[in-house]
């Protein structure tokens, strides 16, 4: 609940600048015959649901091993398509994300480097830092120095706009939605610089 009311004003006001930008777009022609049709399978709905809340439930008692053995004899037993159609190299990259930052940040850290780790300062060098190399390596990075919650999180959020990079989200939708990065720089970056100016301003008031 700390979280979700702490973060709440600023979604709220990214929204509201997202809304502003999308009034001022034009009708581009834009086509959806490209969505593909989507069946429910109830029964693979039903598995995934109660894998996400046993995963979670073990992984916050400790057990990340079990949850793994779980998930993937739940689907083994039910949805095995899903286990063959997974994006098995975007898993593998965040896990090397994960391994990889978090030595370099304790490299960095040894070596007597030292990022902000409160107020403005953090969430411009959080956002900054994610357009160089996205925002999940971002976060990892910076977690070493054991920062203030809020102002990472706002800064990695709103580094995730921006330059294509800042997310890995943002490379999966201009996979599947295929629009160009050009035309997704022309909507992200300004977005960025406005949602960066006016959080910043937001930051400090609080």
């Amino acid at each position: 609940m700390e979280f979700t009311s702490s973060m709440l004003p600023f979604v709220s006001l990214w929204l509201a600048v997202l809304f502003a930008f999308a009034l001022r777009i034009k009708d581009r022609g834009l086509s959806t015959e490209w969505v593909p049709s989507v069946t429910l399978k109830k029964a693979l709905l039903g598995v995934s649901l109660v894998s996400l809340i046993a995963d979670v439930l073990l992984i916050r008692t400790g057990r990340p091993a079990l949850a793994l053995m779980f998930t993937s004899l739940a689907f083994l037993l039910v949805g095995r398509e899903v286990l063959r159609k997974f994006d098995w190299a975007l898993v593998l990259t965040f896990v090397f994300i994960f391994v990889d930052f978090n030595e370099l940040a304790f490299l960095l850290k040894d070596a007597g480097l030292q990022f902000p780790r409160e107020g403005s300062e953090l969430f411009l060098v959080s956002a900054v830092l994610s357009q160089l190399f996205s925002n999940v390596p971002a976060t990892v990075l910076l977690l070493a120095g054991k920062p203030e919650w809020l102002p990472l999180s706002l800064g990695v959020n709103v580094g995730g706009n921006g330059f294509v990079i800042g997310s890995l989200a943002n490379l999966i939708a201009l996979r599947i939605a295929r629009v160009s990065v050009k035309d997704f720089h022309r909507i992200s970056i300004p977005y960025f610089s406005v949602t960066l100016l006016l959080s910043g301003v937001l930051l400090a008031l609080f």
